[in-house]
């Protein structure tokens, strides 16, 4: 149980230290745009979030989910932040940063009160302030929901860390309730909390010894929690056909990804270099070869080898089991088992796992240098903070802009379509088309089947003036998609501005028939049919919309 309160100065100092190194680190965010990866769509150009925070409008987000989330929390902080601020990056940014400051100080909090070390709770929660692997959740406005969800996760753990001192105390134990349920509003991955609970009743808590039943009762309301969270979390997802892409990765791919993920989160906790916003899922475009099946099967007995061996350790060494149950068992939800989007892993899904290996590391490094060389680990800690704070301020450079954010992302992944293809789109937007061109090009080599990127790249074609070899990209854009609107529109438009109104109509004509309140394509259609004064076909000529002829 908890040791007796050192001196409170010394708490407060830590505390405060720890919040203001925080701010300090993240004090660039106050120069960030919104990004152009989810932050438009879904929280700048929301009608839900910049109507007026009346208690009706903000009531609402309890049962009527935006997009494929019901976190009623989430969007009511964001509508909130509009009502307040209006859409100011830096002041949406500025939230996010004093909620993870905020949470580092109650992590602390938390783990002196549970284990009565000052020292290597200090060290952990330094390290979850200021760690690079934690700049996607805070410098990313859409991201709010990490750091939201995170808050009341360190709440809930200060809040058992005086329940466990008087386990008889209801107000104590619904302090525990209600901070799960609030941090699952918040983000659906406190999914994990009540297991983690259990694993503290091992270390530093020692509660099951004698009293494993009621100990183990005692988590039943807040799994109950969890299991309706996770009810409607794949209601939602399966409504808006998030886990579609599964249907392309099969389970031995998802499975593969997993444990590769498990091993990348490792190596860039320990050493976080090459990080970025996407990291593309390498088996959604290819099946796992036999040479990668060979290696994946490697990496996954590696990976339950040492966790043997860390369990094993761990009767001597609590700490060791617990903080790597910790870090495997909060990522299960996110390790890709059932495939929600495109990505192989996030750099957000570790704000949760990375405490349990700093657990490990914490707590190991102090037995490590016990003795004698215990005077090395002040030097040690602080040298190891100092690096991740610079590497940190290093990596909010690459989320200023959309076109930083994926410069990056292309810079330091392979076969990075997305990336690719978003970096082409944010320098067309800054009429830079020759640049955009090229990378276009890349991710067509990646995937030449999408047809959005054809019709990128003839954009970039008309932008720079090239209208014949924009003309004929447009068309390789209808041969992948004929549905294409924006294909039949521009080549439409483009087709009446060459003078060649003929071939230009039966665009214009499927244009206005998906899009009927566009004045552009209308006023562009009555022009071609006033210039070619001929017949209106009923569909676009097939031959045109192949590349075929005209």
């Amino acid at each position: 149980m908890s040791a007796p309160d050192p001196d409170r100065k010394l708490l407060f100092a830590i505390g405060l230290c720890l919040f203001a190194s925080t701010l300090a680190v993240y004090a660039p965010v106050v120069d960030h745009e919104f990004v152009n990866y989810d932050d438009l769509n879904l929280i700048v150009h929301n009608p839900k979030l910049t109507r007026a925070a009346t208690l009706s409008n903000l009531l609402v987000h309890f049962y009527e989910p935006i997009t494929s989330n019901l976190l009623p929390l989430y969007w009511i902080s964001m509508q909130l932040g509009f009502a307040l601020h209006g859409p100011d990056p830096a002041a949406f940014l500025l939230t996010n940063v004093f909620i993870h400051a905020s949470s580092s100080v109650v992590l602390f909090a938390a783990l002196r009160r549970l284990t009565g070390s000052v020292g290597c709770s200090a060290f952990v929660a330094a390290i979850f302030a200021l760690h690079p692997l934690h700049v996607e959740s805070v410098a990313w406005v859409a991201e709010r929901k990490d750091v939201l969800a995170g808050f009341f996760w360190m709440l809930g753990l200060y809040a058992y860390s005086r329940y466990a001192e008087s386990p008889r105390s209801t107000s104590r134990y619904l302090a525990v309730l209600l901070c799960l349920a609030c941090g699952l509003m918040s983000k659906s991955t406190l999914v994990t909390f009540p297991a983690v609970l259990i694993l503290i009743d091992v270390w530093p808590l020692d509660r099951l010894r004698g009293a494993t039943r009621r100990v183990l009762l005692e988590k039943l309301p807040m799994f109950a929690l969890v299991a309706v969270a996770s009810a409607v979390t794949i209601v939602a997802q399966r409504a808006s056909g998030n886990f579609a892409p599964s249907a392309g990765v099969g389970v031995g791919s998802r499975i593969a990804n997993g444990i590769e993920s498990y091993w990348n989160y490792i190596f860039d906790a320990i050493w976080p270099a090459g990080l970025a916003v996407l990291y593309p899922h390498p088996y959604l475009l290819a099946p796992v070869s036999n040479r990668a099946a060979i290696v994946d099967a490697g990496l996954g007995v590696a990976l339950a080898g040492l966790t043997v061996l860390l369990i094993a350790a761990a009767r001597k060494r609590p700490y060791l089991g617990v903080g790597w149950l910790w870090f495997l068992g909060t990522l299960v939800p996110m390790i890709g088992l059932v495939q929600v989007g495109i990505q192989a892993r996030a750099d957000r899904y570790m704000y949760l796992p990375l405490v349990g290996l700093a657990i490990l590391f914490a707590w190991g490094a102090s037995d490590l240098l016990a003795s004698k060389r215990r005077k090395l680990l002040p030097p040690l800690a602080v040298a190891a903070l100092i690096a991740l704070a610079l590497v940190t301020r290093q990596q909010l450079v690459y989320w200023e802009d959309s076109i930083a954010l994926f410069e990056r992302a292309v810079a330091v992944t392979e076969r990075n379509r997305y990336a690719h293809e978003r970096l082409a789109y944010e320098l067309l937007q800054v009429g830079r088309p020759e640049e955009a061109r090229e990378h276009y090009r890349a991710a067509i080599s990646i995937e030449p089947t999408h047809a959005p990127l054809y019709y990128g790249l003839a954009v970039s074609y008309e932008d720079a003036g090239d209208h014949e070899a924009a003309i004929a990209t447009y068309r390789l854009a209808l041969r992948r998609d004929p549905g294409m609107t924006l294909a039949h529109g521009s080549l439409g438009l483009l087709l009446l501005k060459e003078g060649r109104a003929a071939a230009a109509k039966g665009h214009l004509v499927a244009a206005v028939r998906a899009m009927p309140d566009s004045v552009e394509y209308r006023e562009a259609l009555a022009a071609a049919r006033s210039a070619a004064s001929t017949p209106e076909p009923a569909t676009p000529d097939a031959s045109d919309a192949t590349g075929d002829g005209e």
